[in-house]
């Protein structure tokens, strides 16, 4: 038994194309030979159909290896009678919410005490899609990978949320510059955004202040 690991996206064509974007598909796959084996999972996925961007992992399995994890054990078993089972792990087409505001707030010196001057700056936030619905009434139910996820009322939270992490943050917003839903699909032209991608995934939401005058991160 091999186990198969492959980083996806969907096809154009792919029935669910304009809601998911990609996935990790675990697959294993009932064959003596790697290669086979490999194959075989490539052939499935790209069946329904799937983009196959990367084999992230290959490798031999048996059931000691999920003694400790029931979850992937049954899908094991499960490979052994059926001879192949997959399991997709999928992302949202638009995952997050950005938002871009042009920022003030008052300089302060070594002291902390204002200096008379003014810091203007660029704030971006990402917003998780998570943080986006955690006030509706059931957000345990809600469709995180529906076509229209991101609904006036949801894009509206998302910009409350945004302006109130500035506002505790003691910024002034003087203008919204422009927001929309994020594609990861955007880090593959700016993979420099990646760390603070993560940052919304692991807080819900993600801040960081561009001192324009300097190109440096202030916050």
């Amino acid at each position: 038994m091999y186990y198969i690991g492959m980083n996806i996206r969907t096809h154009e064509s792919h029935a669910e194309h304009a809601s998911i974007d990609q996935a990790y598909v675990e697959c294993w796959i009932n064959e003596t030979e790697e290669t086979a084996a490999v194959e075989t999972a490539k052939t499935i996925v790209q069946e329904e159909p799937w983009v196959i961007e990367e084999v992230a992992h290959k490798t031999e399995v048996t059931d000691a290896d999920y003694a400790e994890d029931p979850e992937r054990m049954a899908m094991y078993k499960q490979a052994t009678v059926d001879g192949n089972v997959l399991n997709f792990i999928v992302c949202p087409r638009f995952p997050l919410y950005f938002v871009q505001f042009d920022v003030s707030q008052p300089e302060l010196g070594e002291d902390e005490q204002p200096t008379g001057k003014q810091v203007d700056a660029d704030a971006t936030l990402w917003i998780s899609n998570e943080t986006a619905v955690a006030d509706e009434p059931s957000p345990e139910d809600v469709d995180m990978l529906a076509d229209e996820f991101w609904t006036e009322p949801r894009v509206e939270r998302a910009l409350h949320i945004a302006q109130s992490v500035l506002e505790n943050e003691g910024w002034t917003i003087n203008d919204t510059v422009k927001h929309w839903p994020f594609s990861y699909r955007i880090l593959e032209k700016q993979p420099d955004l990646a760390e603070y991608v993560e940052g919304a995934e692991t807080d819900g939401v993600s801040l960081v202040i561009w001192d324009k005058t300097d190109s440096d991160v202030a916050d």
